[in-house]
Parts: structure tokens; C-alpha cells; sequence
């Protein structure tokens, strides 16, 4: 579907509706950077898009665009790790205290503190900012994966990057479970310009992921970026450069 057909089928949509599928978001973002300059408005949520674009408060229109944009992004961060992900690499995680950074916001429904205790392994994981604290001697985790566009400084903040680098920066080895494709960007490239060259280890299967939605655990099973996960390694002995488990 070309822009302008999209473009005309969203104007008569609330920015709430439009922000339902991830085509529509995109095609969203495109309509407001286009007419940024001309948003004005009144009082928004449920107000079309061709409404917003002929009112007068530009400022509060953004806002709540980049307020959905977040909302986005965190629900594609919570998808937590299962226990066989951690089986399957128990061999490679050296006996050392474990830190456990990434359960801050949904503690009580990540459970892979428990997982890693139950496999024998010591492990502190305290729901803190990981950019604020430093605990352990290691760390295993899945951390966020979503880059955001920083409109401030007009780049893209990869916060794949800012944690490994910060890890790097505290010398704290590392396995961390994080998409594929990572693995071919130039932001890795640089970090191993940097720190050194990672090892990875490859699950032989995809991982299956879940989430806590209404209190329930729904396991997420589709075949994109988020399941095709590896295992990313910081100074970790390991017998070869890419291992497959």
C-alpha cells in the first residue's frame, strides 16, 4: 500500500487506534514528522490525526505520540527468559556470584534468578537501576533489546550498546541473550574494536520466550528477531569462538 493510501486511512483514526499495529506506527511517525512543524491542538487521546493537524498545541500532540512509542517499546522488553535457555548453557557459566541486573519493573514475574539458583549458581538480582549499581562477579541475562530514537540528541539509543559497554567499562564478564542480528551491526563492530572480540554461544532451537499478561503466562512463539536469540560472551572461557548448545 503506498504512504498516501495509508496516510489517508489514518487521519480519520485516533492516534490511541493508530498505534495498534506496527505498520500503522510507522506510517504514524512519517505523518507527524511530516507535518511537525504544523500540529497544533487542543485536548488529544481520542481526537482523529486530521483533527490534531489543523488545532494548536503541537508540544502536547508529540508528547503523547512519543508517550505511545514507549509504551510500544516496554511491552517489547517483557518477554522473559524460560528455565531450559539456562539449562542448556549451565556447562559454560563459570561458578562465580552471578548478578542478575534486568528484573526492574516486573520482579515478581522474572523468574530467572530463580532459575539460575536452581541449577546450583549464586545469584544477587536486587530490582535496581543497572545503570546505578554494579553487584556480583559475573552477569548471565536477557537484557532489553528496543533501540529508541533519542529526539534530543537526534541519534538512535541503542541500549544493546550502552549495556554491554557499561559491562565492559566495570570489567564484568558476561553472557548475554540477545538477538541475532546483533551480531552483524556495526554498533557490535565497535564494541569489539574497543573491548576485545566476543564468543557467542548458539541455542540449537529457538528460544520460546513468555510473558505475565492479566497475571497469566502466555508463551510467545513467533518466528521473528525476539526468538532467534544468542548467547553473547564477554571474557567467559570458552573452547571455541561460536558454540552451539
Amino acid at each position: 500500500m503506498q504512504f498516501d493510501t495509508i496516510k489517508m486511512d489514518l487521519m480519520n483514526t485516533s492516534i490511541t487506534e493508530a498505534f495498534k499495529s506496527r505498520q500503522d506506527t510507522i506510517e504514524l511517525k512519517k505523518i507527524i514528522d511530516e507535518e511537525l512543524d504544523k500540529l497544533q491542538y487542543d485536548e488529544i487521546k481520542d481526537v482523529s490525526i486530521s483533527d490534531l493537524l489543523n488545532t494548536n498545541r503541537a508540544d502536547i500532540v508529540l508528547k503523547l505520540v512519543q508517550n505511545e512509542m514507549h509504551k510500544i517499546q516496554a511491552e517489547k522488553n517483557e518477554y522473559y527468559t524460560p528455565k531450559k535457555a539456562f539449562e542448556a548453557i549451565k556447562q559454560y557459566i563459570p561458578n562465580k556470584t552471578i548478578w542478575e541486573p534486568f528484573v526492574l519493573g516486573n520482579y515478581e514475574h522474572i523468574k530467572s534468578p530463580q532459575y539460575l539458583r536452581e541449577l546450583g549458581f549464586t545469584v544477587i538480582s536486587t530490582n535496581e537501576d543497572f545503570f546505578k549499581c554494579s553487584y556480583g562477579e559475573i552477569v548471565v541475562s536477557n537484557p532489553p533489546y528496543t533501540t529508541r530514537y533519542d529526539r534530543a540528541s537526534n541519534r538512535q539509543d541503542n541500549i544493546k550498546s550502552r549495556v554491554i559497554t557499561r559491562l565492559c567499562e566495570l570489567n564484568k564478564p558476561f553472557m548475554l541473550l540477545m538477538p541475532l542480528t546483533f551480531i552483524q551491526t556495526i554498533q557490535l563492530e565497535k564494541l569489539q574494536a574497543k573491548y576485545g572480540r566476543f564468543k557467542f554461544i548458539v541455542p540449537s532451537r529457538r528460544i520460546t520466550f513468555y510473558k505475565v499478561k492479566d497475571g497469566e503466562r502466555k508463551e510467545y512463539n513467533s518466528p521473528d528477531i525476539y526468538n532467534s536469540a544468542i548467547w553473547y560472551c564477554w571474557k567467559i572461557k570458552l573452547k571455541h569462538s561460536i558454540n552451539f548448545v
